[in-house]
């Protein structure tokens, strides 16, 4: 999993920036602001599930004939 707990900064300024964009745009920018950020979180998660499927690829034993 991608370290996202370990900048709890970066989260938190991420969150306010973003309820200040709700709060402040229009009811149909709103839903592009929403969006985005499903748009941002699919983006993470797919990261992750790359992560994961490299971390446990592992390369096959092969025995060096000599």
């Amino acid at each position: 999993m991608i370290n996202r707990l370990n900048q709890p900064f970066a989260l938190i300024s991420f969150f306010l920036t973003m309820v200040f964009l709700l709060l402040s745009a229009k009811p149909i920018k709103q839903l592009t602001v929403i969006r985005f950020i499903l748009i941002f979180f699919g983006i993470i998660k797919w990261m992750e599930l790359c992560l994961e499927k490299k971390k446990n690829h592992t390369q096959p034993n092969v025995i060096n004939p000599s």
